[in-house]
């Protein structure tokens, strides 16, 4: 993170002490004082802090305050298991969490609702590969939608639930069949 210092007429300024903060994070000032191009300059960490947000930071020189904002994001949500179901039936799915270098987020609740109000946990915990079971009888067929969300991340994973229940059946080995009779 930088900040420029300039006078009323757009001309740097050299040496003038700029203090920066942020309301997430930590900052490390690496350039306290304006240098003779006018910057001062501080360093972000998110700390290892894996949720998807908006950091505002702000530097103050003298009387003068300015904010910015930095986007931290990278935390991101996959679903896997079934895609459809039928009324009555057990749904299982699984939810992952991931930070933003692809690894598996660790003990963390994952939020979880139904579009049409089918009783999804509320929320499950990830275990130690980021990965959540879920698992719910379908009651309310239709075209629903799953909504996970975590640390910032929302994913939705479209659930058909049908209200009828069918099955193909394959004949027994060797067995006759007439063909073209009711």
């Amino acid at each position: 993170v930088s900040a420029t210092v300039k006078d009323a007429k757009n001309n740097v300024i050299s040496g003038v002490s700029v203090a920066f903060s942020a309301d997430s994070g930590t900052l490390s000032v690496t350039a306290p004082t304006t240098g003779t191009d006018g910057i001062a300059k501080a360093v972000f960490n998110s700390n290892d802090n894996k949720t998807n947000r908006t950091v505002t930071i702000t530097a103050t020189a003298g009387a003068l305050t300015q904010t910015t904002t930095l986007v931290v994001q990278g935390t991101r949500l996959g679903f896997g298991g079934d895609a459809s179901a039928v009324r009555g039936k057990t749904v299982s799915m699984t939810v992952t969490l991931l930070d933003g270098a692809g690894k598996a987020v660790v003990l963390r609740d994952i939020a979880l609702a139904s579009k049409l109000g089918n009783p999804v946990p509320s929320s499950v915990k990830t275990d130690m590969n980021g990965q959540a079971s879920v698992s719910f009888t379908a009651v309310l067929p239709g075209a629903d939608t799953i909504t996970a969300s975590a640390l910032g991340a929302v994913l939705t994973q479209g659930l058909a639930i049908s209200a009828v229940d069918f099955a193909f059946a394959s004949p027994a080995a060797d067995s006759v069949l007439p063909i073209g009779s009711c």
